[in-house]
This record gives C-alpha cells, structure tokens and sequence, in this order.
C-alpha cells in the first residue's frame, strides 16, 4: 500500500486515477499482522463512509455558528469519490479524515509528516485540490469526475 507521502509526491500527475478507476479482484492476503492491517484499513474506509451518511443528517446552524448545512448532491458526490478512493486502496491511501466546512462543502485531508492534501467538494462531482509540502506554498488543482 502507498504512503500519503509516496502517493501525492507529483499530485498532478497522480489525480487521473479516479477518472478510470475500476473494481479488481483484491489479493489474497495471508498471516496475521497482514490480516490485521487489512481489517483495520477496511475499518477505516466503513468509518469514513458513516461520517459521510452522517453528514446528510446536517441541518443549518449544525454548529451552533450559522454554517450552512451541506447540499445531498455534495454529499451524494463525497460519498461516490471515498467509493472510488476506495476501489484504489492499494494506489491511494485512505484519508487521515473527512470533515466539513461551514460553506457546506466536504473536504478528504490526508497527511503525513510535512506532507498535507485536501480535496475539497463544494459543487457535485468536481473537487478543488490543495497540496502543500514541508509548509511551502501550496499547490492547487481542480478536477472533475
């Protein structure tokens, strides 16, 4: 499985996988440390996916603040991208969390030492990219999908 840091080192170059992404057969894993490793990351991935369904359970004001509850396409489109993320597992690490922001919009962060990537939705099925290395100025990109 890629590191965060292995995986987002040329961001551009590594966002088309979800453009053409397709279920295949995962290998069979053997030994108890992997099947641990295993279970865990599949834990993880059924984690994030249940903050997303709760996400649509979000009303205005879900912060006591005055953010915007967010629109069930987004939602609908988050849901779809973790799925895709997902079925690359063994390309894409899962997210360190998912969260949302006051705009309404979800954000996939992933981070690893001085390595920190966002995707954000905030319009369904296009995602607005942010990367930043070692506290450097942050790269952007935008896809769809």
């Amino acid at each position: 499985m890629s590191t965060v840091r292995d995986y987002f080192r040329n961001p551009e170059a590594n966002l088309s996988w979800f453009k053409d992404a397709q279920v295949y057969e995962q290998p069979d894993v053997s030994g108890t440390l992997l099947m641990s490793i295993e279970q865990e990351s599949m834990h993880r991935w059924s984690d994030l996916e249940t903050r997303l369904f709760g996400y649509k359970r979000l009303t205005e004001n879900w912060d006591y603040e005055g953010a915007d509850a967010p629109r069930p396409e987004i939602v609908d489109s988050a849901i779809d991208f973790l799925r895709i993320l997902k079925i690359q597992n063994e390309r894409v690490p899962a997210p360190s969390t998912v969260t949302i922001s006051p705009a309404g919009a979800v954000i996939f962060v992933w981070r690893d030492g001085g390595l920190y990537v966002d995707a954000e939705i905030s319009s369904p099925r296009l995602i607005e990219w942010m990367t930043i290395v070692n506290n450097a100025r942050p790269t952007h990109a935008v896809t769809r999908f």
